[in-house]
C-alpha cells in the first residue's frame, strides 16, 4: 500500500476541500506566438495550484566585472550631469514640460509616498515633481 494510507476520489473530478486543485487553466498574457497555447495544454493535464502566481519569469540579470573594459570608452563617465566633459542633461531627452504634464497625478503621487512602506525613490520623485510644479 502507498504511503500515507489509503487514498478518496477519482481522478479528475473535483474536491470540495481541495480548491486549489479546481483552478480554471489561464495563460500569462503577452507570450509569444504559441506559447500561451502550450501553457494551456499543460495546465490541463496537470493543473496548477490556486496560489501560483501568473506572472512572466523576470528577464537575466547582467552582471559585469568590475574590472571589465568600459562599453563605452570614447564616452566621459560624467556624460548626462550639468558639469563636466561630455552632453549635458539635454542628452537625456527629458523636457521642462514633464513636471506640469504629471501635475494632476501629484496628490495620488503624495499619498502613495506618505505610506509607510514607500521608497525613499518614489518620496525623491515626489520632492522634485512639487518642486517643478
Amino acid at each position: 500500500m502507498p504511503r500515507g494510507g489509503k487514498r478518496v476520489g477519482r481522478s479528475g473530478a473535483a474536491y470540495a476541500q481541495r480548491t486549489d486543485l479546481n483552478q480554471a487553466p489561464r495563460a500569462v498574457p503577452g507570450q509569444t506566438y504559441g506559447e500561451a497555447t502550450q501553457q494551456l495544454e499543460a495546465q490541463r493535464t496537470v493543473p496548477l495550484p490556486r496560489a501560483a502566481p501568473l506572472t512572466p519569469a523576470p528577464p537575466p540579470a547582467i552582471t559585469v566585472d568590475l574590472d571589465a573594459p568600459s562599453a563605452r570608452p570614447d564616452e566621459p563617465v560624467t556624460a548626462g550631469l550639468a558639469t563636466g566633459p561630455g552632453p549635458g542633461p539635454e542628452a537625456l531627452g527629458l523636457s521642462n514640460a514633464e513636471p506640469q504634464r504629471l501635475a494632476p497625478y501629484l496628490p495620488v503621487l503624495e499619498l502613495a509616498a506618505s505610506l509607510p512602506g514607500s521608497s525613499r525613490t518614489l518620496r525623491q520623485f515626489v520632492r522634485t515633481l512639487r518642486g517643478g510644479v
